[in-house]
């Protein structure tokens, strides 16, 4: 207790020394009050920079939270790019394989909750047993209702009616003899299923999109899964 109340006095003593103290103890009181704010100095740096960084992460996480951060809004246009795999697995009329499909939706937010979108879809593949190969080109119009649209995260289920356009690409060969081609076709369809969109900026958003499609003519089966992104201005 004596020493830490002699530190503590000739602190005070540098401050305003008594004109009794001689020029070697006005010497060691400044040497240690000089010492004790460094030490102070030092401390409290790196516990402002903490304290900075906390408020900038509490800041970043306010801000991302926010509902300005809404991932639908209203009278927007989006463009969604996407790409990934269409089949259809069950036996049917078209005898199509399953591959990659890849394309395009444009669409139009009436409300938060509703929109319109168009799509343009293309599919390289065969159809069996000729082994023919062919494009399927999709043209369809959907609705869409979103749910929780001042969300990141918001789901979606969608409906709507469109045509498969099947170009084939020429003739084909059987094994012995090459044949005429198949004639093109045309297939109207009745399609729903359901999404989600993943909102990473006002106007980018990640997007996952599942579809079942009837095929009108023949009653085959068309399923979709694509991912892509969603554009929105």
């Amino acid at each position: 207790m004596g020493l830490l109340w002699r530190d503590r006095l000739e602190i005070i003593v540098y401050i305003k020394p008594p004109e009794s103290m001689n020029s070697e103890q006005q010497t060691t009181g400044n040497r240690r009050a000089s010492s004790f704010s460094k030490k102070r100095r030092a401390t409290a740096g790196p516990s402002f920079k903490w304290r900075s960084c906390l408020r900038f992460v509490i800041a970043t996480w306010l801000i991302s939270a926010s509902p300005t951060m809404a991932q639908n809004y209203e009278g927007d246009f989006t463009v969604s790019p996407f790409a990934g795999g269409q089949g259809f697995p069950f036996g049917g009329n078209s005898h199509y394989d399953g591959d990659f499909n890849w394309g395009v939706r444009a669409g139009y937010n009436f409300t938060a909750h509703l929109s319109a979108e168009v799509v343009f879809g293309v599919n390289d593949t065969v159809h069996d047993p000729e082994v023919a190969f062919c494009t399927i080109y999709q043209y369809g119009a959907d609705l869409l209702y979103h749910f929780q649209p001042d969300k990141k995260l918001v789901p979606f289920v969608a409906g709507g009616f469109g045509v498969f356009d099947v170009n084939f690409d020429g003739t084909f060969d059987t094994g012995s003899t090459y044949t005429e081609p198949l004639s093109d076709e045309t297939n109207p369809y009745f399609n729903y299923g359901a999404g989600v969109n993943y909102s990473l900026t006002r106007w980018l958003a990640l997007r996952v999109d599942f579809r079942h499609a009837i095929m009108l003519n023949s009653g085959d089966n068309v399923f979709q899964g694509v991912v892509g992104f969603r554009f929105q201005f």
